[in-house]
This record gives C-alpha cells, structure tokens and sequence, in this order.
C-alpha cells in the first residue's frame, strides 16, 4: 500500500525494521506482532489508523528484517528492545496494540516504562499460573 513506508532504526541493540503510516506530528499507536510472524500482519491496518495516529509497526528483533538477537530472549528482554525502538523514534506518549506474544512484551514494555505508555490494547493475552507455564515449557 502507497501510504505505509519502511525504515529501520538503529538501536544500541541492533537494527529494528518497521513499518509506518501518517502524520509523525500525530499520536503514535504502536503495533507489537505475535511470533513467529513479522509487523506486516498490521500492513492494512496501519492506512486506517493514520487517519488519527502516527501508526508504526516494527518486528521483534530477529523476526521480519530485524537483526536476530545474539542469543534467546524472554519477554523481559524483547520488551527492552522494543523500548529502546521506542525511545530511538521519540515516541511518547505512546498507546500500544498489541496481539498474543506482543500483548505480553506491550505489558513488560509499560512495566519497564510506564510513563512512557499512555494506553495498552491487548488482545489474546496468555495469563499462565507458574505451574501450567512450567508444564507449558516441558512440552517443549
């Protein structure tokens, strides 16, 4: 689609590629993807949101064209990540979208950060006791 454009933002923890639609000047609304999938999941919502938003939609580092992370990552250090992308674009206030894997590194990223997050929209949040997590990561 004509109205979204790429780019990548350097990080202190590498490359992040996203892409954008609308106004810079607007609000930005901020669209995490769920894994293994890359941010061009939202490349038909980003036209309608421009419409109020400055929306932006990057990969997690190593999905999509973002540079892979040196080792595995938890949630915590994605979400570090994806901060530092948010603080290179001089993003703030920020609203987040965020779906399954992305809802969870939205909710660490305004854990991390909270004045930096103005709204959270989180859809397919997976809400594990410490025990179905433990079993959870056993199947693997």
């Amino acid at each position: 689609m004509k109205s979204v454009k790429r780019a990548f933002a350097q990080t202190s923890y590498g490359q992040v590629h996203y892409r954008f639609s609308g106004d810079p000047s607007s609000p930005p609304v901020i669209l995490f993807h769920e894994s293994a999938l890359s941010g061009q999941i939202y490349e038909h919502a980003l036209p309608f949101l421009r419409k109020h938003f400055f929306a932006v939609s990057p990969d997690t580092p190593g999905y999509g064209d973002s540079e892979p992370p040196e080792a595995p990552l938890g949630i915590p250090e994605y979400a570090a990540r994806l901060l530092s992308f948010v603080r290179e674009l001089g993003l703030k206030p920020t609203s987040l979208v965020d779906c399954h894997t992305g809802a969870s590194i939205a909710v660490e990223v305004a854990a991390q950060a909270p004045s930096l997050v103005h709204k959270l929209v989180l859809m397919g949040v997976a809400l594990y006791t410490e025990e179905e997590r433990k079993e959870m990561l056993a199947i693997r």
